[in-house]
C-alpha cells in the first residue's frame, strides 16, 4: 500500500507484523518529521524500516535525442 502524507513511503503487512518504510536511494538522508514518525510507529509496536537501494543512471550520448513531447 502506499501511504500519503504521513511520513512512510510503503505500509506493508507479512504474517502478523506491520512495517513502515521509507526508502532512501544512495546518500539521501531523512527529513526531520520522517524521523519523527518512525520514533512514533516503533512506540506503537510497529517496525519501521528504511530501504537504501543504489541508483546510478548512466546515459551515453548517442541515446540522447532533442524530440520533444
Amino acid at each position: 500500500m502506499r501511504a500519503t502524507n504521513f511520513g512512510f513511503d510503503y505500509v506493508a503487512k507479512k504474517d502478523s507484523q506491520i512495517y513502515f518504510v521509507n526508502v532512501k536511494t544512495n546518500n539521501a538522508q531523512l527529513r526531520k518529521y520522517q524521523n519523527e514518525v518512525m520514533i512514533r510507529a516503533k512506540e506503537f509496536g510497529f517496525i519501521p524500516m528504511v530501504v537504501r537501494p543504489k541508483v546510478s543512471i548512466v546515459a551515453r550520448l548517442e541515446d540522447v535525442t532533442t524530440e520533444t513531447f
